[in-house]
């Protein structure tokens, strides 16, 4: 057996999933002559050893060859029936494993599904059993090779023959396996009719015969729809491998996973075996869901450009990620395949918005007639219930049901099915005993749940008070009741009060337990112990190994909802969103109904995924069942700002703060808000109150942190920040604007170890290698800077700043036509970012090609139509094609958003030398206050520009002939004071608007008279009307030129 390292199943790394591990579920059927590396040696925790095992199977007929392979649904074995002489796969369900009544009946449903399924191409069960205590099935053997052993060799050897591929160029070359896939897809088909879906298809689940005959196996995960309950999936457990799975497994959405989830995977089989590699990939599973969530797979044509393009076609509609737009049966694939195989049309289109609704109308007619039946015979078949209900032991044995449904529901901790139930229960036997112990169970269950979801919420409530302030009731009410205790005790922990959490643990029977944790102790096997110790590892600045916790005690409980909303929140912590989503997805499904609160929380793990629209009416269902709660408020308030309803989301926090205006949290997510609307002053403020009020809130103070940045008070973020990173030590978004941060101020040693510390914490953080790589090109090394920027793409390749930096980067290295690409490619995501638009103008320029570059820089201006480059630059392209006035015109624009850019101010001055040589003046006035290297260039033209001016009697020459003579001690009193009475100072009027040919002017003017004064007489007074004044125009500039400027520079 071989196994192969994969990046997404590495506990060493802060990411882990399963993907294709060589396990028993995938080896069922293997090459006679293919040994196991597996020694057959078993765990610890099993009773039986391969003697007892052996010898168990022998007295059901069954003689074992060898192990072919192990894994957590249990060891399979190569057996020899004996009385039939027939070659078997037996899978054993270990020992421990069977003490799991979850896996126990998983695995009893694999053989139940299994068993049902008579078809050639589908592993079927020949017999099951139980012996001695030993679970077992037996399966049909066939020799062969794994769909993924082919794809290993041809990935090795894309020239080899296998049956997946032929030697024949064009469409033909893929004719082995479509066919392949038709097949699977047809038994597949079968297996859909009777109610299972298999749930966990993927090349190492299906082999391939000697005869080339395929067999899909491992019906391990597969849910029974026509079982009472719905299979095991009802439990909403996140199976599958993540490669595969469907957007709907990912999300947990167990009412969405049908034939339709079989049939993506079978998309994906079907990419991956054309393409070679498969259409989603990423080095962690974060990233791996996030890709399936959000991104479309890279179109095969740019894969594999040989396949045709109705091929593209299938498999693209197999892989469309809202179900009812793919294929409505793994039949209806079989068709397409078929129909491309004998080179007739596809039914799969490329279809419009009426074509998609047309085409799941059409799949819908059933449905809906079974709907408008069932609205019809609603009436009826009430009048029909009712006259059952009359017969006596009907009517108990409903009640017995109603209360048993009530029982499993309170022992699941599913408050919506309780509550079902004990409605139910009240109809049947309104005077049962128990109704009203019942009612308290239900009540106690629904505010606990609430509680904890709070409790783990480190986001909106970090301080704890609001999860306390219903914590503490509820640990008086239920004193027997663990959960109170067990959150009140992390609550305690979380605040660094150790001295007092075993406090909440006081007069609780059976808190020993929980006590041996808290002292270091291992967890006993109870699921709140367990649950507990991975809260105890968080409290105590560990997420990452609770969230292992969490999820070793769920493959053994995976219906504990508790450990997966835990779990959920540990991910975020760790800004593992997509994980998050999934988890909360799948905890939503074992819940059923979400609270209000839960649903609020909910509608944040959308949001932080991707998924904005979707958190929006999450948010909002939240609202309307809980309009007065303030943290669902918030919730919905920051789902308006995330969809870019800003003015609504403006709103709504202003009415939450004028209700709550001690909402701390809300403060600072105001200030967020206000940061994007460009007000950095109410932004600082707001976030000032946020702290005020949440003093504990690590989120506040990274908000004041970051609008004081946006404010250009880097010397002031710096405390807010690091308040931040002490309140929360593996905060890396505090560290990354942090770290950033301290390389503006150029303290280049310490945001280097900053950001070493965040990409310890948090590898795959791309925003923190771009942040770096930034580091590096402040410090002149480009080449480290170019890494970083590589790796942040490889990262998140669809973020289009970090395409950007890599132009910029092969700009550096004299590449401009791969700079070329890179911006091209980022306009491909965002046409209208200003930066690439204008850098392909550049590039446009230096090839000559004066009227693209004209045309890219007026795309450039009209997305940033306030961006001081984007100005200057169109100005350089209209002037390349001769447009002197709308130039000129263009940089008085720029100058009015940047008054004292020297660089601009000396182009004014070159473009109005000729008509408009008092401007030119001025702008050499301005140059010279400014100390700036560019007067140079206008110093030749001085002289020249002042007789023009003086001829004409312009003022503002008199004055700069004036000011000369001053400084060269030639002015007499007389001739200054005649020249001082020539400028109109202007007191008393208001100041003109920075930038503009008024202002610089007046300026000049002013500049003037303040030189020329001193030659005439010392006037206090009036000397400082004219500082005054200057200081007033020069204030007036800096506050332009700061609007210009400010943007946020931090990359989170």
């Amino acid at each position: 057996m071989t196994h192969r390292h994969d990046p997404l199943h590495d506990d060493s790394g802060a990411d882990s999933a399963s993907d294709d591990e060589t396990t028993a579920d995938e080896t069922l059927i293997l090459d006679s002559g293919h040994v196991s590396e597996a020694t057959g040696t078993p765990t610890g925790d099993d009773a039986f050893g391969p003697t007892s095992i052996h010898d168990a199977l022998l007295r059901e007929g069954f003689r074992v060859v060898r192990e072919l392979g192990r894994g957590g649904m249990g060891v399979v074995y190569l057996a020899e029936e004996v009385h039939l002489q027939r070659k078997v796969a037996i899978k054993v369900l270990p020992f421990a494993a069977g003490q799991s009544p979850d896996l126990l009946a998983r695995f009893r449903r694999e053989a139940e599904a299994a068993s049902r399924l008579d078809h050639p191409n589908l592993c079927g069960v020949l017999r099951t059993g139980t012996s001695e205590g030993l679970c077992w099935i037996a399966m049909r053997y066939v020799p062969g090779r794994s769909v993924a052993e082919h794809l290993n060799a041809l990935r090795d050897d894309a020239s080899s023959t296998t049956p997946l591929r032929t030697s024949s160029r064009g469409p033909r070359r893929y004719e082995g396996a479509v066919k392949l896939m038709e097949t699977i897809a047809r038994a597949l088909h079968y297996a859909h009719d009777r109610g299972i879906i298999h749930r966990d298809l993927k090349p190492g689940n299906v082999m391939i015969s000697p005869e080339g005959r395929p067999v899909v196996l491992d019906f391990g995960l597969a849910r029974d729809l026509t079982a009472e309950d719905g299979g095991l999936t009802q439990s909403g457990d996140l199976l599958g491998t993540p490669y595969y799975m469907s957007p709907e497994q990912i999300r947990g959405e167990a009412h969405l996973i049908d034939r339709q989830s079989d049939v993506w995977s079978l998309g994906v089989m079907l990419y991956e075996l054309l393409a070679l590699e498969r259409p989603f990939e990423a080095a962690t599973r974060e990233g791996l869901y996030r890709a399936i969530l959000s991104r479309e797979p890279r179109p095969l044509k740019t894969v594999a450009a040989e396949v045709p393009k109705d091929l593209q076609t299938i498999v693209e509609t197999a892989l469309a990620k809202e179900p009812q737009r793919r294929y409505a049966s793994a039949e209806a694939l079989a068709c397409d395949l078929r129909a491309f195989l004998d080179i007739r049309p596809i039914s799969a289109r490329r279809l419009g918005p009426m074509g998609r609704i047309w085409r799941f109308a059409r799949r819908r007619k059933a449905q809906a007639a079974l709907i408008v039946l069932c609205l019809v015979a609603a009436p009826l078949l009430g009048v029909l219930g009712v006259t059952r209900l009359r017969d006596a032991a009907t009517l108990e044995r409903l009640t017995q049901k109603a209360e048993a449904a009530l029982i499993a529901g309170l022992d699941a901790r599913r408050p919506e099915a309780v509550r079902g139930a004990l409605v139910e229960l009240k109809q049947l036997a309104p005077h049962h005993p128990k109704l009203h112990e019942y009612t308290r169970e239900l009540e106690a269950l629904s505010r606990i749940q609430d509680a904890a979801t709070l409790a783990l919420d480190r986001d909106s409530d970090p301080g704890g008070i609001l999860a306390r302030a219903r914590l503490v009731p509820l640990r008086k009410e239920f004193p027997d009741r663990v959960e109170p205790a067990m959150f009140l005790a992390y609550l305690a922990l979380l605040a660094g009060q150790e001295q007092t959490v075993r406090d909440a643990f006081e007069g609780l029977p059976g808190a020993e337990p929980f006590l041996r944790i808290l002292d270091g102790g291992d967890a006993g096997q109870e699921r709140l112990q367990q649950v507990f110790s991975a809260l105890v590892l968080s409290a105590r600045g560990q997420p990452r190994r609770a969230l292992r916790v969490l999820e070793r005690h769920m493959e053994g409980s995976p219906t504990d909802h508790l450990a997966c909303w835990a779990a959920a929140e540990q991910a975020t912590r760790i800004q593992e969103y997509h994980t998050a989503l999934a988890l909360a997805g799948r905890a939503r499904s074992l819940i059923g109904t979400l609270s209000p609160v839960q649903l609020g929380r909910y509608s944040v793990h959308l949001r932080r995924a991707g998924l904005v629209q979707e958190g929006l009416a999450a948010a909002e269902q939240a609202l309307s069942l809980s309009p007065e709660d303030p943290v669902i408020r918030l919730d919905r308030a920051n789902a308006l700002a995330d969809a870019d309803r800003r003015r609504e989301s403006a709103e709504a926090f202003d009415a939450l703060l004028a209700d709550v205006p001690e909402f701390g949290r809300a403060w600072w997510a105001k200030s967020s808000l206000s940061l994007e609307e460009g007000d950095t002053a109410r932004a600082v403020e707001e976030a000032r109150r946020g702290v005020r009020f949440a003093p504990q809130d690590p989120e506040a103070w990274l908000a004041l942190g970051n609008a004081l940045v946006a404010d250009h008070r880097d010397e002031e973020a710096l405390a807010p920040l690091e308040k931040a990173i002490a309140l929360r030590g593996d905060f890396v978004y505090a560290m990354n604007s942090l770290a950033s941060v301290l390389r503006s101020l150029k303290r280049y040693e310490e945001s280097q170890k900053l950001f070493d510390r965040i990409l310890e914490l948090r590898p795959s953080y791309a925003e923190a290698h771009y942040n770096l790589g930034l580091l590096h090109w402040a410090r002149g090394d480009h080449e480290a800077a170019a890494s970083a920027f590589a790796r942040a793409h490889a990262l998140n390749p669809k973020e289009a700043i970090f395409m950007l930096k890599l132009g910029t980067v092969a700009l550096d290295r004299n590449r401009p036509d791969e700079a070329w690409d890179w911006y091209k490619r980022v306009l491909e995501i965002d046409p209208s970012e200003n930066e690439a638009l204008t850098n392909l103008s550049l590039i446009a320029a230096q090839r000559g090609d004066k009227q693209a570059a004209l045309d890219y820089a007026e795309r450039a201006v009209k997305a940033s139509p306030k961006d001081v480059a984007c100005l200057r630059n169109l100005a350089s392209a209209q002037l390349q094609v001769g447009r002197v006035s709308q130039a000129t015109a263009t940089t008085w624009e720029s100058l009015q958003l940047d008054p004292r850019n020297d660089a601009i101010i000396v182009t004014v001055g070159v473009l109005s030398q000729l008509e408009d040589p008092e401007a030119a003046l001025a702008a050499a006035s301005l140059l010279r206050a400014l100390h700036s290297p560019h007067l140079a260039l206008l110093e030749p033209n001085i002289e020249d520009l002042v007789a023009r001016g003086v001829a004409a009697k312009s003022p503002l020459a008199i004055a700069w002939r004036a000011s000369e003579q001053a400084r060269k001690g030639a002015l007499t009193p007389e001739n200054a004071q005649a020249a001082l009475e020539k400028l109109p100072l202007e007191f008393g009027t208001p100041l003109p608007a920075p930038g503009t040919r008024n202002a610089i002017i007046h300026r000049a003017l002013l500049q003037g008279a303040l030189e020329i004064l001193p030659r005439i007489t010392d006037d206090p007074p009036r000397k400082k009307r004219i500082e005054d004044r200057l200081d007033a125009l020069d204030k007036a500039a800096r506050g332009a030129t700061r609007a210009a400027h400010r943007k946020d520079r931090i990359r989170r």
